[in-house]
C-alpha cells in the first residue's frame, strides 16, 4: 500500500509540474538598458539572454520586449516602448551561424499589450510574459503582428499579418499565416555555405522599411509596402513585399499608434516548423547543435530617405477626408488604459506632423465650441436673467416701473374724487350734529345712515 502511495504522489507530482513549467526560460527579468539609436532610455525584459549595451545573445528558449524601464519580475502594462516605424526603417546585424533547422530567431513588432473587450491592458495566458498577443494567440490574445525577421541559418522570412477589424478594443481575430516573403522561394540567395549571396556562415545586416506616412489633418495613415535588404560584403538579397488590395492598410491604424519590439529564439520538431524551412529543410529539429546562440547588434532606426511628408490640406478643389477613428493607444480613465482603446485621446509626440495637425483639429474645436457658446448667451441672457435672477433686461424693468407708477395715480386719483363726492358743501346753522359721514382706518369716507343733516 506505501508503494502505491507513492507511485500516485510521483505521478500527480510529474502531472502538476508538466502543468507549470513554461517550454520558455524567460522569467521576466530585467536585462538591463539596452542601445537603439533613435530611441531613448530603452531596456529589454525578459529572460535567458545576455545584454551588453547594443549587443544581445540569445539562447535557445529565450525570449524579451523592449521596454521604458525595467525591474525584476514586474511587468508593467504601460512600459513597452511603442515604436512607431511608418516612413522609417529598422537595421541591425545577425549571426545566426548556429541556429539551425527547426529554429527560429525571430524579431518582431507585436500591439502589446493585449487589451480586454473595453479597453484594458490583459495579461493574457503566458505567465512567462504578461500582456503579450500575437497574430496567432499564442498566450490567449490576438493582435496585429508584423515579423521583421523568422530565420535560422538556412531560410529568412519576412510577414505581416493584419487582423479583422473589431467594434471593441479587444481583437477576436487575426490572419495567422499572413502575407510573408521566404528566402526558399529563391534557391541561390540565402544559407549556409559560400555559393549563396549571403552566406549565413558570417553575420549580415538586415534593413527593413516601412513605407507608408502617419495620418495628417486632411489624410489617413497609409502603408504601402515593405522592403527588406539583407547585405553581407558588398553583396544584397532585397525582398519586397506589397500585398495585393488593402492589406497593409488595414495595419496602417496599429502602425500608427504603436508597435511593441519582441526578440525571442525558439524551434520545435521538423514537422512542425516545416512552415518555416521546409525545403530546405528536412527531419532536423531544433536541437543539440542545431540550437545554438544567436546574436543581435548595433539596432537603429532612421526615417527613410525621400519618403513624403504628409501634405498640410487638401488637393485643390477637394475636401479632406475623416479623421479616422481609432482604437486607443491611451485610455481616458486609468494608467493601465492607454484606446484610449475604449474612448481614446492619441497620444502627442510634440515635433512631429501627425501631433502638430492633431493640436490643430483640438483648437479649432475649442475655437468653435467657444463662439457657438457665446452666441447661444447673447441670445438668450435675458431669459437666463430671468430664470437665475427673477428680472430681465433693463427695458422690461423700466416698463413695469412705469406701470406701477401709473397704477398708484389712478388709485390716487379715485380715493380725491370719492373725497369730493362725500365732502358737505353748507351746513345748517341750527343743526349741531356731527356730520353724517366719517373716515375708517385707512382714510375712505364712510356716509353715516341718517337724513336729518340737510345739504
Amino acid at each position: 500500500m506505501t508503494a502505491l502511495l507513492r507511485a500516485i504522489l510521483a505521478f500527480v507530482t510529474a502531472v502538476c509540474a508538466s502543468k507549470t513549467d513554461d517550454p520558455h526560460e524567460e522569467k521576466g527579468n530585467c536585462l538591463g538598458e539596452f542601445s537603439i539609436d533613435g530611441i531613448d532610455n530603452a531596456h529589454l525584459m525578459g529572460g535567458n539572454m545576455q545584454v551588453n549595451w547594443n549587443r544581445i545573445e540569445l539562447q535557445h528558449k529565450s525570449g524579451a520586449s523592449l521596454t521604458s524601464s525595467c525591474q525584476d519580475g514586474l511587468w508593467d502594462p504601460n512600459g513597452f516602448i511603442q515604436l512607431q516605424l511608418l516612413g522609417k526603417t529598422v537595421a541591425f546585424q545577425v549571426d545566426l551561424s548556429q541556429v539551425g533547422c527547426g529554429c527560429n530567431l525571430a524579431v518582431y513588432l507585436i500591439e502589446a499589450p493585449g487589451r480586454d473587450r473595453i479597453g484594458r491592458p490583459s495579461e493574457g495566458d503566458c505567465g512567462y510574459s504578461p500582456y503579450y498577443c500575437d497574430a496567432n494567440k499564442v498566450c490567449g490574445q490576438w493582435c496585429t503582428e508584423m515579423d521583421i525577421m523568422e530565420a535560422n541559418n538556412r531560410v529568412f522570412a519576412v510577414t505581416p499579418h493584419k487582423c479583422d477589424e473589431s467594434s471593441t478594443p479587444e481583437y477576436e481575430n487575426c490572419d495567422r499565416i499572413g502575407e510573408g516573403k521566404n528566402t526558399k522561394e529563391r534557391i541561390d540567395v540565402y544559407g549556409y555555405g559560400s555559393e549563396f549571396v549571403i552566406d549565413t556562415r558570417q553575420p549580415f545586416e538586415v534593413s527593413t522599411s516601412f513605407y507608408g506616412r502617419p495620418s495628417g489633418l486632411y489624410t489617413q495613415a497609409s502603408f504601402e509596402k515593405i522592403v527588406t535588404t539583407l547585405s553581407q560584403g558588398g553583396r544584397t538579397v532585397e525582398m519586397p513585399n506589397s500585398p495585393k488590395g488593402e492589406y497593409l492598410a488595414g495595419m496602417a491604424d496599429a502602425m500608427e499608434r504603436g508597435m511593441s519590439l519582441r526578440m525571442t529564439s525558439w524551434g520545435d520538431e521538423a514537422d512542425t516548423m516545416s512552415w518555416l524551412d521546409s525545403p530546405p529543410c528536412g527531419e532536423d529539429s531544433c536541437s543539440g547543435e542545431n540550437a545554438g546562440p544567436a546574436v543581435l547588434s548595433n539596432f537603429r532606426i532612421f526615417p527613410i530617405p525621400g519618403q513624403p511628408v504628409p501634405p498640410a490640406g487638401p488637393p485643390p478643389g477637394q475636401p479632406g477626408p475623416p479623421v479616422p477613428t481609432q482604437r486607443p493607444s491611451e485610455p481616458l480613465s486609468s494608467p493601465g488604459l492607454p484606446w484610449l482603446r475604449t474612448i481614446t485621446i492619441p497620444a502627442l509626440s510634440l515635433g512631429s506632423a501627425s501631433s502638430s495637425s492633431s493640436v490643430l483639429v483640438i483648437a479649432l474645436c475649442v475655437g468653435v465650441f467657444g463662439g457657438v457658446l457665446t452666441a447661444l448667451v447673447c441670445m438668450y441672457s435675458d431669459a437666463i436673467k430671468r430664470e437665475l435672477f427673477g428680472t430681465g433686461s433693463l427695458e422690461e424693468i423700466r416698463n413695469e416701473q412705469t406701470k406701477r407708477r401709473r397704477a398708484r395715480k389712478t388709485a390716487e386719483a379715485k380715493l380725491k374724487m370719492e373725497l369730493e363726492m362725500y365732502e358737505p358743501r353748507t351746513m345748517s346753522r341750527k343743526s349741531s350734529r356731527t356730520p353724517p359721514f366719517k373716515r375708517d382706518g385707512s382714510g375712505a369716507c364712510l356716509l353715516l345712515e341718517d337724513d336729518s343733516f340737510s345739504q
